[in-house]
């Protein structure tokens, strides 16, 4: 998915990374650049839905921002740090475990 948005358009990759641009002034007072960069992360918005399926896109719907979709994305489908570290450790001790059985 990082690749696809990449191809798409670098600055797409950016608000997944770093978070939308949220403008100070009211709608009606935004400049033609600041509707722009808005419109940049209903586009990858639209990118990650796509991608998913219909029972992950409803848990993920109610999420506004393409950084949020992918901060629980990541948590949901690779842990958090934490989860990683004892993921990998149970795996080191199975591997140092690991015997031929009889059979």
């Amino acid at each position: 998915m990082m690749l696809f948005v990449k191809s798409k358009d670098y600055k797409l990759w950016d608000i997944i990374e770093d978070g939308q641009f949220v403008p100070k002034e009211s709608k009606k007072e935004w400049s033609v650049d600041d509707r722009k960069k808005m419109e940049l992360n209903c586009k990858v918005l639209h990118f990650i839905f796509c991608a998913l399926s219909l029972n992950i896109y409803e848990k993920m719907s109610s999420c506004e921002s393409a950084k949020e979709v992918w901060d629980k994305l990541e948590v949901t489908y690779e842990g958090t740090n934490e989860v990683k570290e004892t993921k990998i450790g149970l795996l080191n001790h199975e591997y140092e475990n690991f015997k031929m059985d009889p059979e």
